[in-house]
């Protein structure tokens, strides 16, 4: 049994009553990870779904629940997007728009929405794509090896007696030694789940998988003198060293893959995504940085981003406008006014800390812009102006130095 609901979409607890969850189960704030963010409403009986969307447990093994986009949104495109920019911000949270809970059962649906493994598959290739332009790292490997007429670290007299002296073979030495070489654990399994995506890209019907197979194969001959890794515990014992930046990130989302096949290159195609493990993905911050790489393709180092003191946080500045920005995953807003969204401004606006930090200044007769950001079919795909409040779709949202402005999203084609 599945149910399924879409983003802040509220209904009735009785639809909820015979999967064996009491409505006090479920936490009175969102909470994306318990049951993908769900709430309830004590005095009117009902629970509501907030912006995460995904797959959870309710009951494990009996009942699970489903959270759709509200809009039909390419949310895949989105992420696409994000990663393709070259924004240190963007690319440092990528990884947390969304999680894969690998520890729990996975989760049957014949007709799944969701385009969940083309997500991380992409994610994994555009950080290999930045890895193999700056080269394969190399690491210190052991290697035991017959050696003929010379010697390379250390002899291991009992095979050397079992392999040469016993049949007399004088001449050789078996030995152990320490080679630096591209062939280290780091590459090995960055090459065998390399090999993962090239199998699911040709026996999956993925939009656009022709590019990324021929992203693929431009990758996998770097791999050359990297050998094939196929102990899998070695795979899951291997410990990810945080020093190399990139290649822990790259790691990361590799172990994710091997692990979303279960380590067997045959169950990776298509129908394995009639079997999903339970998941989420962050929708506002995924719209968060969709429009954060619009601004910084635009204005480049000119926009802040998260300027940050002890009780408040403001998602974009810009100084030379004196422009506090706010995006808002709220697709309502064309029409509605959210005094709260408002008062919220407000209050970042005349916060000292907030202030100095994107003004430069304590001077407190400089009145801040605000802008808030929202999700809108008539909304903008780029930024024209050098101002941003001169861009023609801003709208004056009735209180002074107020404004409002749509950005519009890709949306799934029927």
């Amino acid at each position: 049994m599945n149910i399924v609901l879409q983003e802040h979409q509220q209904i009735a607890y009785q639809e909820f009553s015979r999967t064996g969850i009491k409505i006090h189960d479920f936490p009175d704030r969102p909470d994306k990870s318990v049951y993908l963010g769900l709430t309830s409403d004590l005095r009117q009986q009902t629970v509501r779904a907030s912006y995460y969307i995904g797959l959870s447990w309710l009951k494990e093994g009996e009942c699970s629940v489903s959270v759709l986009p509200k809009i039909n949104v390419d949310y895949l495109q989105m992420f696409m997007d994000c990663f393709y920019s070259d924004d240190n911000d963007v690319q440092d949270k990528l990884m947390q728009i969304y999680f894969i809970d690998f520890e729990k059962p996975c989760i049957r649906l014949e007709n799944s929405p969701f385009e969940f493994t083309p997500f991380i598959i992409i994610h994994f290739l555009q950080l290999m794509k930045k890895l193999i332009k700056k080269g394969l790292k190399k690491g210190y490997i052991l290697r035991e090896e017959n050696l003929k007429g010379k010697v390379k670290g250390k002899i291991l007299f009992a095979r050397q007696y079992k392999e040469n002296l016993s049949i007399g073979r004088v001449e050789n030495n078996y030995c152990r030694y320490q080679e630096y070489s591209e062939d280290c654990t780091e590459n090995r399994i960055l090459k065998k789940a390399l090999l993962f995506v090239a199998h699911f890209l040709n026996n999956y019907n993925l939009v656009g998988s022709y590019g990324l197979q021929k992203l693929v194969q431009g990758m996998l001959p770097r791999f050359q003198n990297v050998s094939d890794i196929s102990n899998i515990q070695e795979i899951r014992k291997f410990q990810i060293n945080p020093f190399y930046r990139e290649y822990a990130r790259a790691l990361k989302v590799a172990k994710l893959i091997l692990r979303r096949f279960g380590y067997d290159i045959q169950t990776a195609q298509g129908d394995a995504d009639k079997l999903l493990p339970p998941f989420w993905i962050d929708m506002p911050l995924l719209y968060e940085l969709y429009v954060l790489n619009i601004l910084r393709n635009r204005f480049g180092n000119n926009i802040y981003y998260h300027i940050a003191t002890r009780k408040d946080e403001i998602d974009f500045g810009k100084r030379d406008e004196h422009l506090i920005m706010d995006a808002k995953y709220v697709p309502d807003w064309d029409t509605e006014v959210n005094t709260e969204h408002i008062g919220q401004l407000a209050r970042y606006a005349r916060a000292p800390g907030i202030r100095h930090k994107l003004l430069g200044t304590d001077d407190d007769t400089i009145i801040c812009n605000c802008l808030l950001l929202y999700p809108s079919i008539q909304g903008i795909t780029s930024f024209e102006k050098e101002n941003i409040l001169s861009e023609g779709n801003v709208k004056d949202m009735g209180y002074l130095q107020f404004y409002k402005l749509g950005i519009k999203l890709p949306i799934k084609e029927p």
